[in-house]
């Protein structure tokens, strides 16, 4: 296999525990019977399982130097300096108050510890990578042992499904959810690019996260990594995805590559798991490289679950890639959901189209939104058309779009998005936004993000881009597109 850049980001992302953690926790909403793992262990046959595993060497380790001197000296150095600022980093500690807070207050303390003292272990596992000097491995081991030691790897609102029930989580009863999944995938990494390293140290140390995962989690999912290893081998990038019971699609340019453009959407409706109100938005990649976003969530707090939910900027429709319509947002409930969802991929295209109407409330006199998102691969192109009719006649309506990309104004009707501007490790380039200039007026916010969590992700700060009809009528239909620019 030929290494490069993308693999070492596909390495600190792909996840074969958290995969299986993650489905086992959110795989369906409808209750099911509790002895899935059971029925499972009892058709694995554990020694083939545990031999495959010597043989699986899906990346080169930090000792293998071939990958690892052919990235690009300023990712390398980006890493090293990320590794560095964690020489200097004061392990936190977990007592048992900040795991009450959860249950007294809502505050998720103990989740934002745990998850920082998880990324100071991963900047310094890949600035030894980068370098192998030696220098990050004394504070690796103090951070591996320090995570091997914790009473429990479970986020703090699943602690609960334990049967002692919410409070201080019992370390006898071991829990699988998304997070002690990454903890397990954190360490199994740890130990298969620097393993050799920490044994210099003592070997006591793989042997503890060995131990660790085996008891946290794999006796707990026992699962076949030859079939695993198959199934990651013969991984591919799709060219079309369409889930019609979650009312989700995806499509790209071509099959099995990054280049282009690609676009995921979903209809559904406002009451998910972790509902934003965001019926119909979509998100633009070029490249592999983010355009248009979902900006995630900050944080959790006591109020990121509580009535107070939708004051939250990040779960608002105005800062997802929706209209803003009469000055209304969308509502949050089951009943504000997408109506006439419809999905069509051929050869040189792919429709998506639905009526967002329904997903605001009956106050904005919406009586049609009809959205369709079109990729045309011939072209190279995304199009996205507005068809409404409202009941009375429309006082502002206004179509956001959220982008990391910085916004550069050029001819009338056209932004230039820059994307990768503010990435220096990265190569930028533009991506243009088309707009009747003679219907819409563009105005360009900047989002100064003060969440760590957020900023770890898009950088010190967002864009929110506003297209406002200066006439808007009761009846119409407006269209924005997207190319490459030069392309």
């Amino acid at each position: 296999m030929e290494y490069n850049q993308r693999h070492v980001r596909i390495l600190v992302i792909r996840t074969f525990i958290c995969m299986l953690a993650s489905s086992a926790a959110f795989g369906t909403v409808n209750a099911q019977p509790r002895n899935i793992l059971t029925n499972a262990l009892s058709r694995v046959n554990g020694t083939a399982v545990f031999a495959a595993q010597k043989n699986w060497h899906p990346f080169p380790n930090a000792s293998e130097r071939t990958l690892w001197e052919k990235l690009p000296g300023a990712l390398r150095k980006e890493y090293i300096r990320r590794g560095e600022e964690a020489l200097a980093y004061t392990w936190p500690s977990l007592p048992a108050a900040i795991y009450l807070e959860y249950t007294q207050s809502g505050s998720r303390q103990s989740d934002r510890l745990s998850s920082e003292r998880r990324q100071k272990v991963l900047d310094l596992v890949l600035a030894e990578c980068m370098e192998v000097a030696g220098r990050f491995i004394p504070q690796i081991v103090t951070g591996v042992w320090l995570v091997c030691e914790e009473t429990s790897w479970v986020g703090a609102a699943h602690i609960a499904e334990q049967k002692a029930g919410k409070g201080l989580p019992d370390k006898s009863e071991p829990i699988i959810d998304l997070f002690s999944g990454e903890t397990a995938n954190l360490l199994a990494w740890t130990s298969y690019l620097v393993g050799d390293r920490l044994n210099a140290v003592s070997p006591l140390i793989t042997k503890r996260i060995t131990s660790e995962v085996r008891e946290r989690v794999l006796l707990m999912f026992l699962f076949n990594l030859d079939l695993l290893q198959d199934q990651t081998a013969a991984e591919r990038l799709r060219q079309d995805v369409w889930l019609p019971q979650s009312e989700m699609m995806a499509a790209r340019e071509a099959a099995n590559s990054a280049q282009g453009f690609y676009i995921a959407a979903q209809g559904g409706h406002n009451e998910q798991s972790h509902n934003h109100n965001d019926v119909g938005n979509y998100m633009l990649y070029a490249d592999g490289e983010p355009v248009l976003i979902d900006a995630g969530v900050e944080a959790y707090t006591a109020k990121t679950f509580s009535p107070e939910r939708y004051d939250i900027w990040t779960m608002q429709s105005a800062y997802h890639n929706l209209p803003t319509i009469n000055g209304f947002m969308q509502s949050s409930g089951k009943q504000y959901a997408a109506r006439n969802v419809r999905f069509r991929a051929v050869r040189d295209s792919v429709i998506f189209s639905l009526d967002i109407a329904g997903a605001y409330p009956a106050a904005a006199k919406i009586r049609t939104w009809n959205r369709t998102l079109t990729l045309d691969r011939r072209k190279g192109m995304v199009e996205i058309s507005e068809a409404y009719r409202l009941d009375t006649a429309a006082s502002d309506i206004v179509l956001n779009l959220m982008t990391p990309c910085t916004v550069v104004a050029s001819e009338a009707g056209t932004l230039i998005l820059r994307v990768n501007a503010a990435q220096p490790q990265h190569q930028a380039f533009d991506v243009a936004l088309h707009y009747d200039g003679t219907a819409m007026i563009p105005q360009i916010e900047t989002i100064t993000l003060q969440d760590n969590r957020m900023r770890r992700v898009w950088g010190d700060a967002l864009h929110r881009i506003v297209l406002r009809l200066k006439n808007p009528k009761q009846n119409d239909a407006v269209t924005i597109s997207f190319d490459r620019r030069g392309k």
